[in-house]
C-alpha cells in the first residue's frame, strides 16, 4: 500500500546527517533533515501534536539512490529537537560496497520520501535525487518545478507517476517503485512483462493481495470507461453521419472477442476491440488468444482503438485507431502454433507502437453529459 509521500528539498543543514557532507562542508552540527511541520504533523502525523511526552519515534529507514543505488536499510530516528521534527541519529555512512555513494549530495538535491500510514511514524523510505548524477537529471527538474519555492511539500502517487511518463528514466530507476500504480495496472491486465519490470526495482515494496485486487478491480473500471468512450465516440459519428451504424457488442456479450462492430455504408462491419489504460499510450496491451484469432481470420477489418491517459475524475481519455490487425494477429498465432504438444497460452501483451506504421494524432475523448429527460 501506497504510504504518505513528500517531496523535500535538502538544505545544507539537512545534509549533515551525511557523515561526508558533516566533515567536508559543515553547515552547523545538526545531525539531521528537518520535517516540515505543516507537511509532516498537521497532514501525516497529526496526532503526535497531542503526545507531548513522547518526543522520540525510532524508524526503519530506507536509502535508494542517488542514481541507481540500491536499497540500504538502517535505524534511526525521528524526534522532536527544539521545537523542530527531525530525521536524526548517527551519522549515515557511504556503503563499504559504495565508498562514495552520498559524496556526491548538494543543497538543492530532493529527497522523495514515503512514511507508513498510521498514528506514528515508524518507516520511513527515502530515494535521493541528485543533481549532480545523470540518472537523475531530468527527474531532479520536473520535481524542482513541483517544489517551488517550498522545502516539503505532499505529492501523490499517482502525481508522480504523471510526471514520470513524460521522462526517460532507467527501468530500475528506484522512483518507480514509489510510483506502482501504472505498474500495477498492466500487471492486473496480464503482462508479464510488467511483472518482471516490478520484480527488478529495488525499492518496490511489497504487493499486498489487496493491493492487488484493487489494481485489477481499477483496471475493470478503467476498461468500462473506454468502452464507454468509444461508445460515445461512435454515437457522435452515427449523429453526424459519419456512420451508418454501430452495436457494443461487449455490453451483452460480455465473452465476445471483440468490443464493438460498425459499419459505414450498412453492409460491410468493421470490427473493433477497447485497450484502454490510464497510463501512456505504449503501456503494454494484452490481447486474448480468442481476439487474436477473430483478428487473423480476417473476413472482417478488426481495429484496436487504444484509448490511453484515461481518468475517472475527468471521464476523459485519448484515443489512438490502430487499423487493421489482421496480418500482425496472423503473424502472432503462426508463432504460437510452434509450441510443443500440451503448451499453450491464453493470449500475448505488447506495445502499441508495434503495429503503428505512421504518425497519428490523437483523438481526445470525454464521455457525454447525460440528456435531461
Amino acid at each position: 500500500m501506497t504510504g504518505r509521500m513528500a517531496l523535500k528539498r535538502l538544505t545544507a543543514s539537512d545534509l549533515t546527517l551525511f557523515a561526508f557532507q558533516f566533515r567536508t562542508a559543515p553547515a552547523g552540527k545538526q545531525k539531521a533533515i528537518n520535517m516540515n511541520k505543516d507537511v509532516f504533523i498537521d497532514l501525516f502525523f497529526p496526532a503526535l501534536r497531542t503526545v507531548p511526552q513522547k518526543t522520540r519515534y525510532p524508524i526503519d529507514l530506507y536509502l535508494y539512490g542517488p542514481g541507481l543505488a540500491g536499497e540500504l536499510n538502517i535505524q534511526r530516528k525521528i524526534l522532536l529537537q527544539e521545537k523542530n521534527w527531525r530525521l536524526n541519529g548517527e551519522l549515515i555512512n557511504n556503503p563499504d560496497n559504495n565508498p562514495d555513494r552520498f559524496n556526491i549530495l548538494l543543497p538543492g538535491d530532493i529527497a522523495v520520501m514515503e512514511f507508513n500510514i498510521g498514528p506514528e511514524p515508524e518507516t520511513l523510505r527515502i530515494v535521493l535525487i541528485a543533481q549532480g548524477v545523470d540518472d537523475d537529471v531530468q527527474i531532479h527538474h520536473a520535481l524542482s518545478i513541483i517544489l517551488g519555492t517550498n522545502t516539503m511539500v505532499e505529492v501523490s502517487s499517482a502525481y508522480l507517476g504523471e510526471v514520470v511518463q513524460g521522462i526517460s528514466l532507467p527501468s530500475n530507476h528506484s522512483i518507480r517503485g514509489f510510483i506502482l500504480s501504472n505498474e500495477l495496472e498492466s500487471v492486473a491486465l496480464g503482462s508479464e512483462r510488467a511483472t518482471e519490470s516490478l520484480l527488478t526495482i529495488p525499492s518496490r515494496a511489497p504487493v499486498s493481495l489487496d493491493s492487488l485486487q484493487r489494481a485489477r478491480e481499477s483496471a475493470g473500471r478503467i476498461g468500462l470507461l473506454g468502452e464507454q468512450l468509444v461508445s460515445d465516440y461512435f454515437h457522435s459519428r452515427l449523429e453526424s453521419g459519419a456512420i451508418h451504424g454501430y452495436h457494443w457488442t461487449s455490453y451483452v456479450d460480455a465473452i465476445s472477442p471483440f468490443d464493438f462492430w460498425y459499419s459505414i455504408d450498412g453492409k460491410e462491419r468493421i470490427l473493433v476491440d477497447a485497450k484502454t489504460t490510464s497510463g501512456i499510450f505504449d503501456n503494454p496491451i494484452h490481447v486474448s488468444l480468442s481476439e487474436l484469432r477473430r483478428a487473423a481470420i480476417k473476413l472482417e477489418r478488426y481495429d484496436i482503438y487504444r484509448v490511453y491517459n484515461a481518468s475517472e475524475t475527468t471521464g476523459f481519455g485519448l484515443l489512438v485507431i490502430l487499423e487493421d490487425i489482421g496480418e500482425f494477429a496472423a503473424s502472432i498465432l503462426q508463432t504460437l502454433n510452434t509450441l510443443p504438444a500440451g503448451v499453450s497460452s491464453d493470449g500475448i501483451s505488447f506495445k502499441p507502437s508495434l503495429v503503428v506504421t505512421h504518425r497519428i494524432e490523437p483523438l481526445e475523448l470525454r464521455l457525454a453529459e447525460p440528456k435531461d429527460e
